[in-house]
């Protein structure tokens, strides 16, 4: 109940501007707001983003800001995907006695913040989920794979989630749901850098044959003078 309650003032936010009357109904989303923002209270250390700072997923109608929410998600996402490329970049030229776990295990950590403050905020509440994660992933600052990977964390999160709000309160798998979405960033970086690396080959391969054409040419012309 809260929640939709907190919900319907998010919706009315995006039209009506705030009265007296609408700033004092909205004192119980300012307590449900603190509740989530005391999940956010911990920075990412690689890319010193902070989430209480940026205000993610912050509720109410000073927080509930899906632009806000946007760019500060586009932060994360941004880190994700180094920790991806890095794990996956150890794993290529790993020497013995090299451990690779510290990318995989900083992801670990953070999406389960992410997630947890989702389920947490949302009240366990599966539908209110959904249309919030789809106003954010909406967002003009989310734009290409960032849209993408923003909606891939949506499509997990109602994968997970039940229709029993209490169930997601109380035995919802941040867990496990973080461990599948870490092996699909992968696959994501992976075929990245697959690409990137076609590219580079695409191109070393058209200067080399452009530095051969080249070099026959100049012989051509000399062998015409002599």
């Amino acid at each position: 109940v809260q929640a939709l309650h907190c919900l319907g003032h998010w919706q009315l936010s995006r039209t009506l501007r705030p009265s007296p009357l609408t700033i004092e109904a909205d004192m119980p989303c300012t307590m449900f707001s603190m509740k989530v923002l005391m999940l956010f209270s911990c920075t990412f250390p690689a890319s010193g983003v902070s989430i209480v700072r940026s205000g993610f997923l912050a509720t109410g109608r000073a927080g509930m800001q899906p632009a806000v929410v946007a760019k500060a998600l586009m932060k994360v996402e941004t880190e994700w995907g180094a920790q991806a490329a890095a794990f996956y970049d150890c794993n290529a030229t790993v020497v013995e006695g090299e451990d690779c776990n510290a990318p995989a295990e900083a992801f670990q950590k953070s999406c389960m913040t992410v997630v947890s403050a989702v389920v947490e905020g949302s009240s366990g509440d599966r539908g209110i989920v959904g249309e919030y994660m789809g106003d954010i992933c909406g967002q003009p600052a989310l734009q290409g794979w960032k849209q993408e990977r923003c909606q891939s964390i949506a499509e997990e999160l109602a994968g997970a989630m039940t229709e029993d709000a209490a169930e997601n309160r109380d035995h919802f798998d941040g867990a496990n749901l973080c461990l599948g979405f870490w092996q699909r960033v992968l696959r994501e970086e992976a075929r990245k850098k697959s690409e990137q690396a076609a590219k580079a080959e695409e191109a070393r391969a058209k200067a080399e044959q452009g530095a051969k054409t080249e070099e026959a040419s100049e012989k051509a012309e000399e062998a015409a003078k002599a």
